[in-house]
């Protein structure tokens, strides 16, 4: 990492709530242990979300928005698989024919971006939003078991494939295979 990114790293530490430079400085240069940079400062209790989410907007000329769940277009929920928005955090909010406009809490998820695109194959407008509000909006909208049920819906495609052949016979009391 260059020394000005880790300066500005600090710099929106410090702005974002971190007590000193010092202490910063070592969340900047932070490991990420199998998260994203975002992830581990956010888990490490020592930022306002709110006050960093506005920060990461401005160091990376990314728009900072609020999640209306009555502005979301509910059609747009579909554009992206729910496996991949609970597992990537990344939101649809509203698309028009040539763009999609896609919430997330982290600038630094180079891969949920890049198959965000692929899956899209639209451009997309970016937008950052505080990593509770998003999490929030994401359970409220697909639900707990979202992922679940679609397995549960692929599977049942599967099974179905496999009975086109098969006809079904009534049973009743007298019959044999009763």
């Amino acid at each position: 990492m260059s020394s000005a990114l880790r300066k500005s790293l600090v710099d929106l530490l410090v702005a974002s709530g971190v007590e000193n430079a010092d202490e910063a400085q070592a969340l900047a240069a932070k490991q990420n242990n199998g998260h994203s940079w975002t992830v581990e400062v956010l888990n490490s209790g020592k930022v306002d979300e709110g006050k960093f989410t506005r920060a990461l907007g401005e160091l990376f000329r990314t728009p900072v928005a609020e999640v209306n769940l009555d502005r979301i277009d509910r059609a747009v929920l579909g554009s992206l698989p729910s496996r991949f928005v609970f597992k990537h955090h990344i939101l649809p909010l509203r698309a028009t024919d040539t763009s999609v406009q896609l919430a997330t809490y982290d600038v630094f998820n180079t891969v949920g971006r890049r198959l965000a695109a692929q899956l899209l194959k639209r451009k997309i407008e970016w937008v950052l939003v505080p990593r509770t509000q998003l999490l929030r909006a994401i359970k409220t909208l697909y639900g707990v078991g979202a992922e679940t049920f679609e397995e549960l819906l692929q599977s049942n495609r599967t099974f179905d494939a496999g009975d086109e052949g098969v006809q079904a016979m009534d049973i009743d009391e007298e019959s044999p295979e009763a």
